[in-house]
């Protein structure tokens, strides 16, 4: 597992009730950024990739309570696939328990925007 200080956490209250979390990793450009810089790049990358996202996207999605805190809950789970996300291509994917189902694992995307995410809530 990663130290904690691999990793620098960045968030911002959108508006109320949506969050906008990034997890960068130290020691390479991300150091030489400013929160906001590493959000509005975050925010310019989401709004570049949108065509990433499918048309049709089935409405019976896992739905699971936003973690609390949040970086807690990230250092708790496991790095997911390497790979994108096939939803909305970000490379949020982590390995995490599933609430209320005992050594049950699940793959999921992190990007709160992503329809994939459990904890995603439509606009």
């Amino acid at each position: 597992m990663p130290e904690r200080d691999d990793y620098r956490t960045v968030s911002r209250e959108l508006s109320p009730g949506h969050h906008i979390i990034a997890i960068v990793a130290t020691g390479g450009e991300a150091d030489t950024k400013s929160d906001d810089e590493i959000i509005a790049a975050l925010q310019n990358w989401k709004r570049d990739h949108r065509h990433l996202q499918p048309v049709d996207t089935p409405p019976d999605r896992e739905r699971w309570p936003m973690p609390q805190p949040f970086g807690e809950w990230l250092m708790a789970t496991k790095p997911g696939p390497k790979g994108p996300c096939p939803e909305c291509g970000c490379y949020g994917l982590r390995l995490a328990p599933v609430p209320n189902k005992p050594g049950e694992e699940k793959v999921i995307c992190t990007m709160s925007e992503c329809e994939a995410c459990p904890w995603y809530q439509e606009p």
